[in-house]
């Protein structure tokens, strides 16, 4: 992580430099990067081709609401890995004689990580860093290009001088390319050739119309912190599927769901998490009704954590019809009846899910009892049936 860092850092501040003394100066200081910070700005960087995209506001106030929220333990759960990791690289940074807070946080806006398919290989990762303050960044370049621990060697692809930064004078190069409010970074080289296709003109996340559309909308939400896209659901899975040899999934599967976008808002009630699927209405034919929420008053005013949803004997029977053609599924489901028989003498379908007909919630509250009590909360289920019989029959 630490060694990433440094490379990111060399790359930045070459790039910078090159760009041209008192001429990048002024550049710098009259144009605001405000664009840097959008979402579909960063992603008209990435490649229309990936498979995956992830967007992160950098903003620390946004991020410290997370810290008001939640009991110590889980606190503690969340924010010790974090915090562990953040020192280390504010350590790392200090033995350059830099600070995170001051030299770096200013002028980085935003970060989007996506994955950029290869021809034989895994998927690279591709990062778009996106720059808020251009001042702030230059300063930043012009304390390193001071350090003499970086070697940095520039080529020329479609007029952008695109930097392998190595550190220490050893080890495989990153690579670096500055495009306007933003820098893209790679492992490799053919992956900042495509952001730069993508930044001239080529077909990207962020010109796609469907694609830009998903990717504003799932961040309509108070406060948006972070976002995770996937163009081409199908496409991810049947990649997946062939990185790891297992035997390709049928088309029925890989068909139905096209896109799938999820946006995260932090505000002074708690974390608001968006989603939205984009299905073939030819192959998915489940049909999904609001949800009342009323359950959810069942839940103390303590809660952590809550969801709710409804009509799961109904989405069961849709699902079992919907891929009664699949026989990989359909095996799945028969080996799942024969364990939960094995385990419970229950039958999955009749004395489980049959009476699951109303509304249901699951929710985290503050406990100090049962499995999860180490991290001080406790798991609770609420469901709504029309065949309270059955249901106790169950559950007795």
């Amino acid at each position: 992580m630490a060694k990433n860092g440094k490379l990111i850092a060399g790359g930045i501040a070459a790039g910078v430099i090159t760009a041209g003394g008192v001429g990048a100066y002024l550049y710098l200081k009259v144009i605001p990067a405000v664009e840097g910070t959008s979402p579909v700005s960063s992603a008209k960087i990435v490649p229309d081709e990936a498979l995956a995209a992830g967007y992160m506001e950098i903003n620390a106030e946004s991020w410290d609401k997370l810290r008001q929220f939640g009991t110590p333990e889980a606190q503690k759960l969340v924010f010790g890995s974090f915090d562990q990791a953040t020192k280390e690289v504010k350590e790392e940074l200090a033995k350059e004689q830099l600070d995170f807070a001051k030299d770096i946080q200013p002028w980085v806006g935003s970060l989007m990580v996506a994955m950029v398919p290869t021809e034989k290989d895994a998927p690279e990762m591709l990062m778009v860093v996106g720059i808020k303050d251009k001042l702030a960044a230059l300063d930043f370049a012009n304390k390193i290009k001071k350090k003499d621990k970086l070697q940095v060697k520039e080529t020329k692809y479609k007029d952008v001088d695109i930097l392998a930064v190595t550190s220490g004078g050893s080890g495989s190069p990153g690579y670096v390319a500055i495009l306007d409010n933003h820098i893209a970074l790679s492992d490799k080289e053919t992956v900042v050739k495509k952001a730069i296709d993508s930044a001239k003109g080529e077909p990207s996340l962020g010109s796609n119309s469907e694609s830009a559309k998903a990717i504003e909308n799932s961040l309509n939400l108070d406060n948006p912190v972070a976002q995770f896209y996937i163009p081409n659901y199908g496409k991810l899975l049947e990649k997946t599927a062939a990185l790891s040899g297992t035997a390709p999934l049928p088309p029925t599967l890989l068909n139905q769901v096209k896109s799938v976008s999820v946006g995260m808002g932090i505000d002074k009630e708690g974390i608001r998490i968006k989603g939205i699927t984009t299905v073939d209405p030819n192959q998915f034919k489940w049909e999904f009704k609001p949800v009342p929420g009323k359950i959810l008053a069942e839940f103390p005013a303590n809660t952590l954590l809550s969801a709710n949803g409804g009509g799961l004997s109904q989405q069961w029977a849709m699902l079992l019809k919907q891929f009664e053609s699949v026989p990989e599924l359909k095996q799945g489901l028969d080996e799942s009846r024969q364990q939960i028989r094995q385990a419970t003498q229950l039958d999955l379908d009749k004395d489980i899910i049959s009476w699951m007909d109303g509304e249901m919630a699951i929710a985290l509250i503050p406990s100090k009892e049962g499995i999860l009590a180490p991290i001080g909360v406790g798991g609770t289920l609420i469901f709504k049936t029309s065949n309270r019989k059955t249901a106790e029959a169950t559950l007795a």
